[in-house]
């Protein structure tokens, strides 16, 4: 009997044990924004920081974030997230020439954005804009933080510095893939040590290295035009 305790307990040792694959997350839950914060301007309604997520975001039937800027800021997850593979489906249900939002990743303190001072939060965004969703743009981190090729990285605002070393700099995407205005996209983001890369709608459109290797929040965007997100979803990479 010892024997077949001894032998059985050899054999399961013997089993390779492999680590359970990581869950995938809900960022959102479908009902209100727990978990959720924000930062804006803080001028004209937000003057000294009187504004509420109920002022620039809601939550529709389905699930779904309708945000209707007020001021530009972001809606921003709590928690802080390193490596990982990011989903989202964005769509403008009420399509206007200057739509203008983005997903933030890897927001870094200060949670400000501050364009008389010059401050700002720092974080890398993937660009969601009519005709240009897949950019992806480098905010208050040094520029060098996120590199592409050079022939399709350019300030756009020229110098402008934002904080100590800060600065704004924007990589084009190397193919379009939006659906027509008013449709649902889908868009990715896999966020690993330090590259990243983005598909919208299935197809990979641009990849940059150089990252940060730090931990940061995830941001929805509140710019120009209304616009909805629903299925945020977060599968964490080793």
């Amino acid at each position: 009997m010892k024997k077949s305790i001894f032998a059985c307990a050899a054999l399961v040792a013997a089993i390779p044990v492999h680590a359970r694959p990581a869950r995938e997350v809900e960022l959102f839950n479908g009902r209100d924004f727990s978990g959720w914060t924000f930062f804006l301007e803080e001028k004209e309604y937000n003057a000294g920081g009187k504004g509420r997520i109920a002022d620039f975001a809601r939550v529709l039937p389905g699930g779904i974030i309708e945000i209707r800027p007020r001021m530009h800021g972001a809606l921003m997850t709590r928690r802080d997230y390193l490596n990982y593979h990011l989903k989202a489906e964005f769509r403008w249900p009420e399509p206007g020439p200057r739509d203008d939002s983005g997903l933030f990743l890897r927001i870094r303190p200060p949670f400000v954005w501050d364009m008389v001072h010059g401050e700002q939060a720092r974080f890398y965004m993937f660009q969601v804009q009519p005709g240009n969703t897949g950019d992806l743009w480098v905010m208050g981190y040094s520029e060098s933080l996120l590199k592409t090729d050079p022939a399709r990285s350019f300030k756009p605002f020229g110098t402008l510095e934002l904080g100590p070393g800060g600065h704004i700099r924007r990589h084009l995407k190397l193919a379009d893939a939006e659906r027509p205005a008013g449709e649902w996209n889908s868009l990715e983001a896999v966020v690993s040590g330090k590259t990243i890369k983005v598909f919208v709608n299935g197809q990979q459109v641009n990849e940059g290295a150089s990252l940060v290797d730090l931990p940061g929040r995830i941001g929805l965007e509140s710019e120009r035009g209304t616009i909805q997100f629903r299925n945020l979803r977060l599968k964490p990479l080793e």
